[in-house]
């Protein structure tokens, strides 16, 4: 009954819904304080929008697209969850409100950290908001994640020029978008049956069994995977910064790449950063 009456109150396409997940959950992030009640109230409604979003999604995008878009915006409630509830982020603090420093009190912040003028304006604290929001990894904060990769291994310093940048992510963007739409565009094998048969799944129990056939498909499938994980975080990534810094949402510091060199992921530590 509950799953009826949310389908039949959310009637815009998904891209719309998603876009009002994000505006509502950027509104209370930037706009209401800590202890705010605003801020759990407001999570049925984004957990409402999620729903509608996975629900009806499938009706107007292919599979893949359809269970990336869900994933998104399945992420974006993570993060306001994140967010507004469990680390109480802030505009008057810029971050935590909470835990300001690992072993540092709000008592001891520096100058650098003192609160901004109270008095600022809405736009500026939902600006606040939906920044947050697209920002998974915090940069330029005090509270950025660990081992982030620089625009350059040889020059930790460079930031590269707008226009280079925008360019570089938008060709990105389109390749990615075409490796992932190739893959999804793909027929499923006639024989899918026979190919991935639970009886074939274990492999070291049939190490004296294992046909070539199955090795290849085994090596293929392993491939396509991480190139396709590759492709859905390099091109979203690239996608949202080239319109975030094309439109003048934000900065090309706030957009550091996504992954840092192949050539330095050659143990466990490296590859998972």
């Amino acid at each position: 009954m509950a799953s009826g009456l949310l389908s039949n109150s959310f009637h815009l396409p998904p891209p719309q819904t998603f876009l009002f997940q994000l505006f509502v959950s950027s509104a209370a992030v930037g706009l209401t304080k800590p202890t705010s009640l605003i801020r759990p109230a407001v999570l049925p409604l984004v957990t409402a929008c999620v729903y509608s979003v996975v629900s009806t999604v499938h009706l107007h995008a292919r599979p893949r697209w359809a269970s990336i878009f869900g994933a998104t915006s399945f992420a974006f409630l993570l993060q306001y969850i994140d967010l507004a509830l469990l680390s109480s982020w802030n505009y008057v603090d810029h971050g935590l409100a909470s835990v300001i420093a690992k072993g540092q009190s709000r008592k001891n912040r520096s100058a650098s950290d003192a609160r901004p003028n109270d008095s600022s304006t809405i736009w500026k604290r939902f600006s606040f908001g939906w920044s947050s929001m697209w920002a998974f990894r915090h940069l330029n904060t005090k509270h950025e994640t660990k081992n982030v990769p620089p625009f350059s291994t040889d020059d930790p310093e460079y930031i590269p020029p707008r226009w280079r940048f925008v360019l570089k992510r938008t060709l990105m963007a389109a390749a990615c978008y075409a490796v992932l739409d190739l893959a999804g565009a793909r027929p499923p094998p006639k024989n899918k049956g026979t190919l991935f048969n639970p009886a074939i799944v274990p492999v070291f129990r049939r190490l004296g069994s294992i046909t070539y056939g199955e090795l290849k498909l085994r090596i293929l499938s392993t491939t396509s995977f991480w190139v396709t994980l590759y492709s859905l975080l390099q091109g979203g990534q690239a996608a949202a910064s080239a319109i975030a810094v094309g439109f003048g949402l934000s900065n090309v510091t706030d957009w550091r790449p996504a992954f840092g060199s192949l050539s330095d992921a050659y143990n466990l530590r490296n590859f998972w950063g």
